[in-house]
C-alpha cells in the first residue's frame, strides 16, 4: 500500500508539474505588445532600434523593436546577466583610498576597531591627505580580477563641513609591535561626492572606461579635493604589471565630476563657480575642443547626468533636458520630462527618450525636435497574471 501510495503521489506531482509548464507556456505564447500612439506620427521612429526584457515566472521575454515593430525571444531564467555601463565587455570596479606608506600597515577591514580593540589607538585631525585609486579589472574572465593602482596628485582637504581624521594603532602581536593607521572622514553634512565610487552601483563607471586591454580613467573631484587632476591610460598585460600613464594634465581651478567616451573621444565635464566646461580629448590626450557654458554652481549639485550621443551632449538637470550640439557648439532650449528616464539617444536631429509609462508594466517612447514634442507613444504589457510573478526586468535601452 505504501508503495502504491508513493507511486500515486509521484504521478500526481508529475501531472501537476506538466500542467503548470503547459499553462506557463500558454501564457507566454499569448504575450503580445503593441505601441499605442498618443501624440504625433510614429514614422519618426523608423530609424530607431531598442530592446527591453519582461519576466513572467521563470521565463524571460527579450523584446527587440525596430521602429514600432516588435520581436520576442523567450528563454528560461537560469541566471541573471548584468550588462554594465562601460564600452568594454568587462566590468571595472574601483575603490578610493588614501595613499599607503611602505613602513606602516593599512587597516582595511571595516571592523578594524574590534580587531585592534586591545591596542593603543589614537586619533588626530589632519588638513589633507593624498588620494589613490585601486581598480579591479579583467582581461578575459570577469571573475579573474587584476588590480591597477593609480596614484594621483589630488588630496582630500578638510574644512568646516568635512573633517579628515587619522587613527593610529600600536599593537603587540606575537611579541612584536605592529603599527598601522586608517584615514576616515567625519561628515558634518553629507555632501561628499565621490562620483565614481557612489554606493549606487548604477553610478559606477562615470569616469572610467575599458576598451579591450586599455582603461581610461579620470579621478572624480568635489569641493573637498585639491591638486592637479589628470586623465590616465592603463594598459593591461596578462601576468604582467599593469602600466599606468598620465596622458594629459587637466586645467587647474576646476572640479572634475565625470567623463564619457564616444567615437574614440573623451568628453570631460568640469566646472568652476560660474561656468560648466565640456572638453573633448583624443584618446592620446590631445585637446580637440572645449565649450564653456554659463552656469551658477551650488555646492549640493552633482553633474553626473551628462550623456554623449552622436556628437551631442544631453544634459539632465532635475526634470529638464538640454541638448548641446558639439559640432556647432550651441545649445537648445530645455524640455521638461516628468517621468523617470530609462534611456535616451539623439538621432537625425531628434532627442528620443524611453521613460516610465502610466502603469508599472509600461513604457513611454517620446521624440523631441528642438523643444517641440513630435511623437509620444506608450508600450504596454497587455495583462497581469494573478498567480505568476511578472515584472519589467530590463527597463529598456536604445541600441543605436
Amino acid at each position: 500500500m505504501k508503495k502504491a501510495g508513493y507511486v500515486a503521489f509521484i504521478l500526481i506531482s508529475l501531472i501537476m508539474f506538466l500542467c503548470c509548464m503547459w499553462l506557463s507556456g500558454t501564457q507566454v505564447k499569448q504575450f503580445e505588445m503593441e505601441l499605442n500612439d498618443l501624440e504625433g506620427n510614429r514614422k519618426v521612429l523608423d530609424s530607431l532600434n531598442y530592446q527591453m526584457t519582461y519576466q513572467i515566472g521563470q521565463r524571460d521575454i527579450d523584446i527587440q523593436a525596430s521602429g514600432s515593430k516588435f520581436q520576442y525571444h523567450i528563454q528560461t531564467t537560469d541566471s541573471t546577466i548584468y550588462e554594465n555601463l562601460y564600452n568594454g565587455k568587462n566590468e571595472v570596479i574601483g575603490d578610493k583610498s588614501y595613499e599607503m606608506k611602505d613602513d606602516q600597515s593599512y587597516l582595511l577591514s571595516d571592523n578594524w576597531r574590534d580587531t585592534y580593540q586591545n591596542c593603543d589607538i589614537q586619533d588626530e585631525n589632519i588638513a589633507s591627505y593624498p588620494l589613490s585609486y585601486r581598480l579591479d579589472v579583467s582581461l578575459i574572465d570577469p571573475n579573474d580580477k587584476q588590480k591597477a593602482i593609480v596614484t594621483t596628485s589630488i588630496s582630500d582637504n578638510s574644512n568646516d563641513e568635512y573633517q579628515l581624521k587619522k587613527y593610529m594603532a600600536t599593537c603587540k602581536v606575537n611579541d612584536s609591535v605592529t603599527k598601522g593607521y586608517r584615514i576616515e572622514k567625519d561628515k558634518i553634512k553629507d555632501i561628499h561626492r565621490g562620483l565614481y565610487f557612489q554606493d549606487n552601483k548604477e553610478d559606477r563607471g562615470r569616469g572610467v572606461y575599458q576598451r579591450k586591454d586599455t582603461i581610461y580613467f579620470m579621478p572624480p573631484m568635489d569641493q573637498h579635493a585639491i591638486g592637479q587632476n589628470e586623465i590616465y591610460e592603463i594598459n593591461l598585460k596578462e601576468n604582467q604589471e599593469n602600466k599606468v600613464t598620465a596622458i594629459t594634465k587637466l586645467p587647474k581651478n576646476r572640479l572634475y565630476e565625470t567623463m564619457e567616451i564616444s567615437d574614440n573621444e573623451l568628453y570631460v565635464f568640469s566646472h568652476d563657480d560660474t561656468h560648466l566646461y565640456i572638453t573633448v580629448y583624443q584618446t592620446d590626450g590631445t585637446l580637440v575642443k572645449e565649450m564653456k557654458i554659463d552656469y551658477q554652481y551650488h555646492k549640493d549639485d552633482a553633474l553626473t547626468e551628462m550623456y554623449v550621443r552622436n556628437h551631442h551632449v544631453i544634459w539632465k538637470i532635475g526634470t529638464k533636458y538640454r541638448v548641446i550640439d558639439m559640432d556647432h557648439m550651441k545649445t537648445t532650449d530645455a524640455i521638461t520630462i516628468e517621468q523617470e528616464m530609462y534611456d535616451l539617444t539623439y538621432v537625425n536631429d531628434m532627442l528620443y527618450l524611453l521613460t516610465k509609462g502610466s502603469e508599472e508594466e509600461s513604457w513611454y517612447l517620446q521624440a523631441y525636435q528642438g523643444s517641440a514634442c513630435v511623437y509620444k507613444g506608450e508600450i504596454k504589457v497587455p495583462y497581469r497574471m494573478d498567480h505568476t510573478i511578472s515584472k519589467i526586468k530590463e527597463h529598456g535601452k536604445f541600441l543605436n
